[in-house]
């Protein structure tokens, strides 16, 4: 996938029209973790950086955001595809609170705004 280049005003404006879809994402991946019993977890707000992606194939752009924690380590990801499909994922990598047979990896959403589902990427944890 090769990037946007230089059109901040792009990205600004994408922004702007994905901002209800950000805060769902955000809401339901918070409620995900409550529900898991991971309260701890925090999910921010926004994402730290933005960008647009042009898929080389059909030529659709996609926002592309990146949560960042800690010298600046990306923690997650959120695409917004130009035809309204979301997937984002935030790193956990905790145990299971309710089975420590099991090691959740990351908090995963996906579909379109209003219709967005969730899960836990989940990995047997090692004994």
């Amino acid at each position: 996938m090769a990037g946007v280049f230089g059109n901040c005003e792009a990205l600004i404006k994408r922004c702007r029209a994905e901002e209800d879809a950000l805060v769902e994402v955000t809401c339901v991946l918070r409620n995900r973790l409550l529900r898991s019993g991971l309260e701890d977890i925090q999910v921010p707000a926004q994402p730290t950086r933005c960008s647009l992606v042009k898929d080389p194939y059909d030529g659709s752009i996609t926002l592309v955001g990146e949560w960042r924690r800690h010298r600046d380590k990306v923690i997650g990801t959120v695409l917004i595809h130009e035809n309204g499909q979301v997937y984002a994922e935030l790193d956990v990598l905790r145990p299971l609170p309710s089975d420590s047979s099991w090691f959740v990896d990351a908090v995963v959403a996906f579909g379109t705004p209003g219709n967005l589902r969730t899960e836990l990427r989940l990995t047997t944890a090692m004994t």
